[in-house]
């Protein structure tokens, strides 16, 4: 299933690139080929020896890329101007169909090379299971929390430990969960709301395991996750894991669009940062860290609105490396209406403004 998505994804990205190149003049959309071509084989390059070195040589890869996002729109701007178009709106294209091209060179390869890694990978038996611990923070969940909790006592792994930290609920949300005490379940009521880095660093006082699994209390983890996340801590350079999220309620027209994103963004996009040990957000519906790490870092901070990309800057920063798995599943709740999708991206947007100012 995983290979029909990649090439469903490249797919649609190659109909998007047709589409950009259609508008250019044909000279040229060659130059943008050429640039692409050449970028994408040098990170190419690059990527073969980040994975043997980790983190070292990928960082400094894709450090190039900003550079790059940065000087392409000057030397197109100079371009058109040479050969007499003289127009903004080309500029702009042209930088657009280079990095569209950089994309499909440098994406779809490494994505099939990634694909046959986790399969190597699945094959690994493990001969040590590290303790986990799963911490899930809500605030008015009253409507999610039950099935959260099932979902995670359902897991198949050995030495896991569920801590749930209510962030000042109003609603049931704390009685619900208080619920499953018997069951081993750990619950910490805050009275006061803090915030959802507050609940995350509260419930890492009662955490004793070896591994932090994070989890938004809307989210659904498959059963077999951890077993697949711990494979990759097998790796000692490894210090973070992120899991494969996918839409869970499909059931209009604006959560199927975002069902479509996360597919191409998880099946082509994140599997390129992940070979060079830099994926840049380890996502809260499926988070996973070595708790050593977490404390040298100082664990979360509450000054950005994504904790989640937060932590991961601060752990790139560090010179940690941050990797994905795509059978690490985990399925979230997808804003269902455009009002509520606006806000959620906006939200997002203003957190990476924040957490890139910041740092």
């Amino acid at each position: 299933m995983t290979w029909k998505k990649i090439v469903a994804s490249g797919i649609l990205i190659f109909c998007e690139t047709m589409l950009i190149a259609y508008l250019i003049p044909g000279i040229l959309v060659w130059i943008c080929l050429a640039i692409g071509a050449a970028a994408a084989a040098y990170f190419l390059f690059m990527a073969r020896i980040a994975h043997r070195s980790r983190a070292k040589e990928g960082s400094k890869a894709i450090n190039l890329l900003p550079a790059l996002s940065i000087v392409l729109p000057f030397i197109y701007g100079w371009l058109t101007l040479y050969l007499g178009y003289a127009s903004l709106i080309l500029a702009i294209l042209l930088t657009s169909l280079t990095i569209e091209f950089f994309s499909n060179f440098l994406a779809l390869p490494l994505s099939i090379y990634h694909k046959y890694l986790e399969g190597e990978l699945a094959k690994v038996k493990l001969g040590y299971w590290p303790s986990i611990s799963i911490i899930v923070p809500a605030r008015n969940e009253e409507k999610v929390i039950e099935r959260c909790i099932k979902s995670l006592l359902e897991i198949d792994y050995p030495k896991k430990e569920i801590i749930v930290v209510d962030d000042g609920s109003t609603d049931k949300t704390y009685w619900l969960a208080k619920k499953y005490s018997s069951r081993g379940v750990k619950i910490i009521r805050r009275k006061r709301a803090g915030g959802k880095s507050v609940a995350l660093n509260t419930g890492m006082l009662l955490a004793r395991g070896e591994i932090i699994v994070t989890c938004d209390a809307d989210s659904v983890i498959s059963r077999d996750a951890l077993k697949a996340i711990v494979k990759r801590f097998q790796d000692p350079t490894i210090t973070a894991v992120a899991g494969n999220v996918k839409v869970l309620n499909r059931t209009n027209l604006v959560t199927k669009c975002q069902a479509l994103e996360y597919i191409v963004n998880e099946n082509i996009y994140r599997r390129v940062f992940d070979i060079f040990g830099v994926v840049p957000v380890v996502p809260g519906p499926l988070a996973a860290f070595r708790r050593r790490v977490l404390r040298e870092i100082g664990l979360y901070d509450k000054d950005t609105l994504t904790e989640d990309f937060d932590i991961t800057v601060k752990m790139l920063k560090a010179g940690k490396v941050v990797q994905a798995l795509s059978n690490a599943v985990v399925y979230t709740e997808a804003p269902t209406t455009w009002r509520d999708f606006y806000r959620q991206r906006l939200r997002w947007n203003r957190g990476t403004f924040q957490t890139l100012r910041k740092h």
